[in-house]
């Protein structure tokens, strides 16, 4: 399963989506600013971010700028109450777009499908094996 880094400013709807992600089995993590964010983000191996766009200190769109610019690979979705902005975070390179309040199927669905877009990780050497030579 799956890092998934949650990312906004209202507990309840970060709470919600924890419980959705948990119940898929994938990992859960959280953060209340884009700016937490980014920390956490650059800390762990975070498969999907879903960010909010309006947040204190760094809003989900700074969010966006700076997490592809850290990682092009990053796989962000945009969650907000307008379909302008989610205009504007696909724009910015946001994957998908989800409207505010998100149905749980959809969240479910579309991590899904990020997930098997995906590039498989890479396998490093067998444990047994530190230099790779597979001998």
């Amino acid at each position: 399963m799956a890092n998934v880094l949650i990312v906004d400013d209202l507990e309840t709807d970060r709470l919600f989506e924890v419980r959705i992600i948990e119940d898929v089995g994938h990992t859960p993590f959280f953060a209340g600013d884009g700016e937490a964010a980014m920390t956490m983000y650059k800390e762990n191996d975070i498969a999907v971010v879903i960010t909010d766009l309006r947040m204190p200190k760094v809003d989900g769109l700074s969010l966006i700028r700076g997490l592809l610019a850290h990682d092009p690979e990053a796989a962000i979705i945009a969650v907000s109450s307008l379909a302008q902005h989610l205009e504007q975070a696909e724009e910015y390179g946001a994957i998908a777009g989800l409207v505010k309040p998100v149905d749980s199927e959809d969240v479910i669905e579309t991590i899904q499908e990020i997930l098997e877009k995906l590039p498989a990780p890479e396998e490093g050497p067998e444990p047994d094996d530190p230099w790779g030579s597979g001998v």
